[in-house]
């Protein structure tokens, strides 16, 4: 009985040691000043890319989720695939909905790491989506995407609505499969800017 004692005492003290000045979340009052925002379908990198900006940023993330999967669609019409009448009125439902809209804490955040993938020469729906719903106040939007200096510039100008909607920079194009060295100088460069 003695031992067992002991035992849950020391596995408690290393217990106790080992969470020390640890938090699983940030305590009240605390300004959590970024966060990284994505959403990607399939095998795209743009998750990958969100990673290393977390990391590289010291911030959580916020994985934008559809309440129905669309990647598999996008696939057949970017290889010219003969789409179903189901498909084809997916493709066109305005019922598109996201499993969580507004992410935990929203309002504690004014720098956001947003990570996009192109659709057919513009944003993803579910990020337009994302930004229609949320309050985007006091918030600086950095969007990334994987592709052209072009499909960058058109992302920003999209997300953006043609620059009616305040607080985004100019979008960052990756190529896919970039250094997780590229990502983090770029996300250095705008921790200097902040």
């Amino acid at each position: 009985m003695h031992r067992l004692r002991l035992f849950s005492t020391v596995l408690l003290a290393l217990i106790l040691l080992a969470t020390a000045g640890c938090s699983l979340a940030p305590e009240p009052g605390d300004k959590l000043t970024t966060l990284v925002v994505y959403y990607s379908s399939d095998d795209d990198g743009i998750s990958e890319l969100a990673r290393e900006a977390a990391r590289t940023a010291k911030c959580q993330m916020f994985e934008i989720q559809p309440e129905k999967e669309y990647g598999g669609l996008l696939n057949k019409l970017n290889s010219s695939e003969e789409l179903s009448m189901e498909e084809l009125e997916d493709l066109y439902s305005t019922d598109f909905k996201l499993k969580q809209p507004v992410p935990d804490n929203w309002s504690e955040y004014d720098r956001i790491i947003l990570g996009c993938p192109i659709w057919l020469d513009g944003a993803a729906t579910p990020v337009k989506l994302f930004l229609d719903e949320n309050n985007l106040d006091d918030k600086t939007f950095y969007p990334f995407t994987i592709g052209t200096l072009d499909e960058a510039e058109t992302l920003t100008t999209q997300l953006s609505l043609d620059n009616w909607r305040t607080g985004f920079a100019k979008a960052e194009s990756f190529e896919k499969g970039a250094s997780p060295e590229t990502v983090a100088q770029w996300v250095d460069t705008l921790n200097s800017e902040h």
